[in-house]
């Protein structure tokens, strides 16, 4: 069964997923980041299974591991001190402080990961398209290509390999590089050519899906608005952020926050196990 989260209207999406980057960049608490980051691997686990979620943990920890050796090494601030390294303190504090900054990144780029995952080109040109069109086409048309353009490559160069085996490793890049740039502006003109007879630009853009907004979207609209006044407004007071110099202290701490930003962050798994356990019922 198809997720229902990904049902819901294209702006909804992207805006959720935007949102949930920069409140990762935000919420400088251990609480908040640990939240956001087991709600991104437990959703990238349901949509793109547990080989990818693995992968993505092993990225975290080399995260958290290589800013937290490199932290303790420039930063000396912090009142415990560990041990000595080449007559300077490590302190628990720079250790900390370094791992949390890792396990923040983590968590932002496992949102945006799922988002360039789920969200598709079409959606998104869908909700960018309408005002910038000429933009939007050349933005996801250059994406499109880099990955067409690296599998050519391949194939240009290992082609090159087997007819002139006797050349040099640089004579060859040269070679590819010049095959390449032919192949581009040849497929360039034809995409153009292509593109004129079949009509762009001559008359008024439109799409060739259309999305509408349904209860669902209502409903996932109230609800995730809702949390984020509640998380913007422990923002504001300080609530969802823990200092770490010279000690580790938060100025106030509420329990509301924490549970508003738990909503949003687990809403697609709430929504996916939902429909998983409605399809159940309904078979």
């Amino acid at each position: 069964m198809k997720d229902s989260f990904l049902k819901l209207h294209p702006s909804i999406l992207i805006s959720y997923f935007v949102v949930q980057a920069l409140l990762s960049a935000l919420c400088f608490h251990p609480l908040m980041i640990g939240i956001s980051v087991l709600c991104a691997i437990g959703y990238t686990a349901l949509c793109k299974g547990i080989k990818q979620a693995g992968m993505w943990l092993c990225a975290g920890a080399l995260y958290m591991a290589g800013f937290g050796i490199v932290n303790p090494l420039v930063n000396h601030q912090g009142s415990t001190t560990l041990f000595m390294l080449f007559g300077r303190e490590i302190t628990l504090q720079s250790l900390c402080y370094g791992m949390l900054t890792g396990a923040m990144l983590w968590g932002m780029c496992l949102w945006l990961y799922l988002m360039g995952k789920t969200v598709g080109s079409r959606k998104a040109a869908y909700i960018f398209g309408k005002g910038t069109p000429t933009l939007t086409l050349m933005m996801f048309t250059t994406i499109r290509l880099i990955k067409r353009y690296q599998v050519r490559i391949r194939e240009i160069f290992e082609a090159k390999q087997a007819m002139y085996f006797n050349k040099t490793k640089v004579s060859l890049c040269k070679d590819t590089a010049e095959t390449l740039l032919t192949y581009a502006l040849e497929n360039g003109i034809d995409t153009a050519d292509s593109m004129s007879a079949r009509g762009y630009g001559a008359g008024r853009t439109t799409q060739c899906y259309t999305y509408r907004f349904t209860c669902k979207d209502v409903v996932a609209a109230f609800v995730l608005l809702s949390a984020l006044v509640v998380v913007l407004w422990g923002i504001a007071a300080g609530c969802c952020k823990m200092y770490f110099f010279p000690n580790f202290f938060t100025e106030r701490e509420s329990g509301i926050v924490f549970l508003a930003y738990g909503i949003i962050c687990s809403y697609p798994i709430g929504v996916y196990i939902w429909s998983e356990i409605k399809w159940m019922f309904l078979k």
